[in-house]
């Protein structure tokens, strides 16, 4: 397919586009670098949702082909590359409608965040995901470890979270 466009589109390069999967991408189906000529997609393309690899597929080389025609443009979603998804018989859309994105989540839900606490000074800080990375400042200059633990707080729908 992407031979195909790169051939209706008039941008040669567009077919020898290095299209890579990438399980860590969660919350789109797909991106691309374009000046490094690469697509990556959400493995899920190729599962759950085959109807729409196309489409995705071709949102993304069509990034490329408008930046290889116009790469001083400053907008992602401009007039080129709109008129390239069109071209190729799909409509210009900037994200996917509706609730088709949702499979890209793993099991997290939006009710759940992550607490990660150090367990000697009691310091926490709150994320939607886990980050093993992080530390305790203030027990790495005291020369500890500074490790934090991990846990998930449900979090209502006024916002508070549970305690325990």
């Amino acid at each position: 397919m992407v031979k195909k466009w790169a051939r209706l589109w008039r941008v040669p390069s567009l077919a020898r586009v290095e299209i890579t999967t990438n399980f860590r991408l969660r919350t789109c189906l797909g991106r691309c670098f374009p000046k490094l000529n690469r697509i990556e997609l959400n493995p899920s393309l190729f599962e759950k949702k085959r109807a729409r690899l196309n489409e995705v597929l071709c949102h993304e080389a069509a990034h490329i082909a408008a930046y290889v025609l116009g790469p001083d443009q400053s907008r992602v979603h401009n007039r080129q590359w709109a008129l390239l998804m069109t071209a190729a018989g799909f409509q210009p859309e900037t994200t996917i409608p509706g609730k088709c994105a949702e499979h890209c989540r793993k099991d997290e839900s939006r009710n759940e965040v992550f607490e990660h606490y150090c367990p000697v000074c009691r310091f926490t800080r709150i994320a939607r995901r886990r980050v093993s990375r992080w530390k305790c400042r203030t027990c790495v200059y005291a020369g500890l470890s500074g490790d934090l633990k991990i846990r998930i707080r449900r979090v209502h729908e006024n916002g508070a979270r549970d305690r325990g």
